[in-house]
C-alpha cells in the first residue's frame, strides 16, 4: 500500500468525520478548518482514497495532537504512525490528550511521546 501524505483541504472534510466516526469522534468542518488554519490538518492517501488523517495545534511552543484517525480498512498498515512523524517533524515537545482506540497509546509511544493513559 502506497500512501501519500498531503495537506487537507475542505473539499476532505467530510470525508475526514467519516474516518472520525469509525473511531467514535466526530470531525465537524468548522472544527477541521479551525485545526487546518492555526496548526497542520493533514491526510493520509491511498490510491486516490483517504483513509486517515491527524491535526496538531502548537500551545506554547508544544505540538499537541488534536487527531489521529485511521479508517477501519487501513489500521495497522503504519498510516498512523506515517501521518504521526509528519506531523511531529521538527517539534521536540509533544503532547496529547486523548487516545480512544487502544493502538493509539503504542503509536504515540513510537513518536516520543509519553501516554499514560486511555481517556
Amino acid at each position: 500500500m502506497d500512501v501519500v501524505i498531503r495537506p487537507a483541504i475542505t473539499d476532505d472534510h467530510c470525508r475526514l468525520n467519516e474516518i472520525a466516526v469509525e473511531g467514535d469522534a466526530t470531525g465537524d468542518s468548522n472544527y477541521l478548518a479551525f485545526v487546518a488554519s492555526t496548526g497542520r490538518l493533514l491526510c493520509a492517501e491511498c490510491d486516490g482514497v483517504v483513509v486517515g488523517f491527524g491535526g496538531v495545534l502548537p500551545i506554547d511552543g508544544i505540538a499537541m495532537v488534536t487527531d489521529l484517525f485511521v479508517a477501519r480498512m487501513a489500521r495497522a498498515m503504519g498510516v498512523g504512525s506515517r501521518l504521526l512523524t509528519e506531523l511531529l517533524t521538527g517539534w521536540s515537545q509533544r503532547m496529547t490528550f486523548s487516545g480512544q482506540h487502544p493502538a493509539a497509546l503504542a503509536a504515540y509511544r513510537r513518536a516520543g511521546m509519553q501516554p499514560r493513559h486511555r481517556m
